[in-house]
């Protein structure tokens, strides 16, 4: 046989292994990505909807052709290896010393200074927290807006090169000061408290995941109960009531992203309180990522907490310092049935942290007042 009939054979056959993959799902290599969203399903066939249905169903096909997670893991890692590129589909970065970053939500056009809010929307920012407060305030319940870092606000020194400050201010810092001078609210700014403990001998973010590690949590929570005071929450654990280790982990969640999980490691800082005396309550509803914490027989206030991801890393040691909480995996918009969770919780305290790239326009926009 011909060199040149070899070739288009061989070529032929890696053009047709989507489509045979994709009709024959077990020949697929068995092969895990994560994405962090829903892949698109099979279009249903309407003649009422025909035009729409070509572009449903090459969207269905882009998420599911034969061998796709392998493929992607593969061009992956050859681009991080040979580029060092970011890998758009997964808004993911490589920065310096594979170290990754993830880039969804403006994570870089906010880094930058590309972004910026306008009077309005400040004045909307400040108009939604202070309802909070002062509705919180009439009930005798105590209020606390958290922001926790980007990595990129703590690690900028691991960022690639090409990435650099258009504008030294941020949304982040515009807001932070727009509130410290124009209202009264209770907020609390997690970055300077980051920044001043970070040292060259433990980290405080994972390298290869977008969350602080435990380390970095267990900074955010004294500095919230210092800024709390004792009279929402009990003391802060000290650096004699912890005890730290270091354990070797697979990649974190951007390394998932990629489909490099397994490809990378990291040593990670395990910060874990000496005596573990918060147990989970069973006897609240709510959703599965629903916790609620309590400390038997004790006196001191309570506290329920609105969060995202950043906050799980809070929960072990934020439980160690009030006799009852609760994390609601939720923002508090007009959707959420705050008098039920204050009648079932019952707070002395009630924090609502965010994570720095949900401090945007679009999630403004979208963060209805509560009623």
């Amino acid at each position: 046989m011909k060199t040149n009939n070899v070739i288009f054979y061989i070529v032929f056959l890696l053009l047709l292994a989507p489509l045979v993959g994709l009709v024959f799902p077990d020949v697929n290599p068995k092969t895990d990505l994560v994405e962090n969203r829903k892949l698109a399903d099979f279009p249903e066939f309407d003649l009422h909807r025909i035009a729409d249905y070509p572009e449903e169903f090459e969207s269905y096909f882009d998420d599911h052709f034969g061998f796709r997670n392998y493929l992607i893991k593969l061009n992956g890692k050859y681009k991080r290896k040979v580029f060092g590129i970011k890998e758009k589909k997964a808004k993911v970065l490589s920065g310096k010393d594979e170290w990754l970053f993830f880039t969804g939500n403006d994570s870089v056009e906010d880094y930058r200074g590309l972004n910026s809010f306008t009077p309005e929307h400040l004045r909307r920012w400040a108009e939604i927290l202070t309802k909070k407060q002062e509705y919180l305030k009439s009930v005798g319940v105590d209020y606390l807006f958290v922001v926790a870092p980007n990595k990129s606000s703590i690690y900028p020194e691991y960022l690639p090169d090409w990435m650099t400050k258009v504008s030294p201010q941020t949304p982040l810092d515009q807001l932070m000061s727009y509130l410290k001078d124009r209202t009264d609210l209770n907020i609390l700014d997690l970055r300077d408290a980051l920044l001043s403990n970070k040292g060259s001998d433990v980290l405080l973010y994972h390298p290869t995941d977008t969350h602080w590690n435990s380390m970095g949590a267990f900074i955010g929570y004294r500095e919230i109960i210092a800024h709390l005071g004792s009279s929402f929450a009990g003391h802060a654990l000290s650096d004699q009531e912890i005890n730290l280790s270091f354990i070797s982990s697979h990649g974190g969640d951007l390394a998932m992203m990629l489909g490099a999980q397994r490809e990378v490691s990291e040593i990670v800082p395990l910060v874990v309180p000496n005596h573990i005396n918060a147990r989970k309550k069973f006897d609240l509803p709510g959703p599965p990522r629903d916790v609620s914490m309590q400390l038997e027989g004790s006196n001191l206030p309570r506290l329920l907490v609105f969060r995202d991801s950043f906050s799980e890393a809070l929960i072990p040691f934020l439980s160690e310092s009030f006799s009852f909480s609760r994390y609601v995996w939720t923002e508090w918009s007009e959707e959420t049935p705050i008098k039920r969770l204050l009648e079932e919780s019952k707070p002395d305290v009630v924090i609502e942290e965010w994570v720095e790239r949900f401090v945007n326009e679009e999630r403004l926009l979208s963060y209805a007042e509560p009623r």
